[in-house]
C-alpha cells in the first residue's frame, strides 16, 4: 500500500505507484504540499490573471493538455511557475506520469481547495453565490410587472439571478413611487450608473414587456388610439381618428395641449394588442390600448382625455390575475372622477365559456393576493374568487369578431 513520503525542503510530499517496466507508462506519481499556506508565495499579477482562467467552474480538476491550451505558447513558462507555486502553497495536487526512457510529465492538476484558490484569484465564492442566488430567487415582487418577471429567474445562472433580483427590487421601488423616465434614468436609479445595466438584462426586461409598464422609455411615448373621434388642438388644428378605420397614435404632450375632445360617447380600453388592432378595423366611439400595467405617463395623458370627454368607460382585459390588476389601474382616471366604468369579457361566465384555460402560476397567485378586493366591483370580485379553481384565460379566446362587434356597436355614434 502506497503512502505519502515525508515533506522535502519545499514542503512537498510524494505518492508513487510501482514501476511497470513492460508498460509504455512505467510510472505514476502525485505531488502535494503537506499543508495549505497561501502566504508562503509572493504572487505576481500575471500569475493571478492566469489563475482566473485556469480555475474550473464545474469541477475541481484540469488536464495538463487543457492547461497548456488555455495558457498558449506565449505563457508556457508562466503557467509552469504558477502551477509550481500553487503546489507549494497547497492549493493543487499534481499528477505526473513517466513514459519509458523519459522524464516525469504532468498530466493532471486537481485543485485541493477551490474556494481558497478562487479567493486568491479574486473570484467570487461559488457556494456563497449559490446561497445568495437562492435568496434572490425567493423575491416574488410587489407589483404585477415584477411578479411576472420574478417567475423567470428560476432557470437562470446564479450570478444572473443575483443581479436581476436587484433589478426587480429597484423596478418595484420605481413603479411604487410613480417614477417615469428614460433607460438612463432607471439605470442610474437602480445601479448608481447610467450604464450600469448590461444589454442582456435590458433584452430580458424588453422580452417581458416590463419597460413600458414601468414608464421607462427611450423616446417620447405614444398612446395607441382608435375609433371615430376628434382631438381639437389650438386654433383650427385638430386630429380626426378612424377615417379610415385604423390604429393611430398620440403623444402625451399633444394631449396635454388639447382644448377639446368630440365624438366620444364611451371610452373603451383594450389590454390585448391583437384584440385592439381588430377593434381598430371595426371602429367605435373611442378605443385606447393600455401597455400592460398602465404606466404613469399613460395614466396622466388618459386622465386629461377624460377631463375633456367625461363619459363612461368599458375596459376589456384578460380574465386572469394580471388582467384584474390592469383593469383597476387603467380605470383609475374614471374612478377618481366618480365616472361610471364596467368590464367586458371578464365575468366568471366569460371565463367559463373559453375553449381553453390554464392553471395559475406562482406569479399569478402572487398578483391575485396583492389585489385590494375592496376596490373590486361584484363582477371582478366573483372572478377573483374563482380564478384559483378555474384557471385563467386570454382575451383572444373571448373576443371573436361577433363579440368584438357587439362591444363596439354600443359605442358607435
Amino acid at each position: 500500500m502506497n503512502t505519502w513520503s515525508m515533506p522535502d525542503a519545499d514542503g512537498l510530499q510524494m505518492l508513487t505507484d510501482p514501476f511497470h517496466p513492460r508498460r509504455r507508462i512505467s510510472g505514476r506519481r502525485q505531488r502535494r504540499a503537506a499543508s495549505i499556506d497561501v502566504g508562503r508565495i509572493i504572487w505576481r499579477k500575471e500569475e493571478l490573471a492566469l489563475l482566473r482562467e485556469l480555475i474550473p467552474n464545474r469541477s475541481t480538476a484540469r488536464s495538463w493538455v487543457t492547461i497548456e491550451r488555455i495558457a498558449g505558447t506565449s505563457r508556457t513558462d508562466l503557467v509552469r511557475q504558477l502551477i509550481h507555486n500553487l503546489l507549494i502553497a497547497g492549493l493543487v495536487v499534481v499528477t505526473e506520469q513517466k513514459p519509458r526512457a523519459a522524464d516525469w510529465r504532468p498530466v493532471r492538476v486537481d485543485f485541493a481547495d477551490v474556494p481558497r484558490a478562487r479567493a486568491l484569484a479574486g473570484l467570487p465564492d461559488l457556494a456563497a453565490r449559490a446561497r445568495e442566488a437562492e435568496a434572490a430567487r425567493r423575491y416574488l415582487g410587489q407589483t404585477p410587472p415584477v411578479c411576472e418577471l420574478a417567475a423567470s429567474l428560476g432557470g437562470t445562472r446564479d450570478d444572473i439571478a443575483v443581479r436581476r433580483s436587484a433589478l426587480l427590487r429597484a423596478l418595484d421601488r420605481w413603479i411604487e413611487s410613480g417614477r417615469s423616465g428614460t433607460r438612463y434614468d432607471f439605470a442610474l436609479f437602480a445601479t448608481g450608473r447610467t450604464k450600469g445595466i448590461p444589454r442582456s438584462d435590458w433584452e430580458w426586461l424588453i422580452a417581458h414587456d416590463a419597460l413600458e409598464s414601468a414608464s421607462i422609455a427611450d423616446h417620447e411615448p405614444i398612446i395607441r388610439v382608435a375609433g371615430r373621434w376628434t382631438l381639437h388642438l389650438d386654433a383650427d388644428a385638430r386630429m380626426d381618428f378612424g377615417r379610415p378605420p385604423a390604429p393611430g397614435g398620440l403623444a402625451p404632450t399633444t394631449i396635454a395641449g388639447a382644448r377639446a375632445v368630440t365624438g366620444v360617447t364611451r371610452w373603451v380600453i383594450v389590454e390585448n394588442r391583437t384584440v385592439f388592432d381588430r377593434a381598430a378595423r371595426f371602429g367605435g366611439s373611442a378605443i385606447l390600448w393600455t401597455p400592460g400595467y398602465s404606466p404613469e405617463w399613460w395614466l396622466d395623458a388618459v386622465s386629461r382625455l377624460v377631463d375633456l370627454a367625461p363619459v363612461p368607460l368599458c375596459i376589456a382585459c384578460d380574465p386572469d390575475p394580471a388582467g384584474i390588476a390592469i383593469a383597476l389601474r387603467a380605470s383609475s382616471p374614471w374612478r377618481g372622477k366618480g365616472l361610471p366604468w364596467s368590464t367586458a369579457g371578464m365575468s366568471l361566465g366569460d371565463l367559463q365559456s373559453l375553449p381553453a384555460r390554464m392553471p395559475l402560476s406562482d406569479a399569478d397567485q402572487r398578483i391575485l393576493e396583492s389585489i385590494q378586493t375592496s376596490e373590486l366591483d361584484p363582477i371582478l370580485a366573483d372572478l377573483h374568487q374563482h380564478l384559483p379553481a378555474l384557471g385563467k384565460g386570454e382575451q383572444e379566446g373571448y373576443f371573436d369578431e361577433a363579440a368584438l362587434r357587439q362591444l363596439l356597436a354600443e359605442t358607435l355614434t
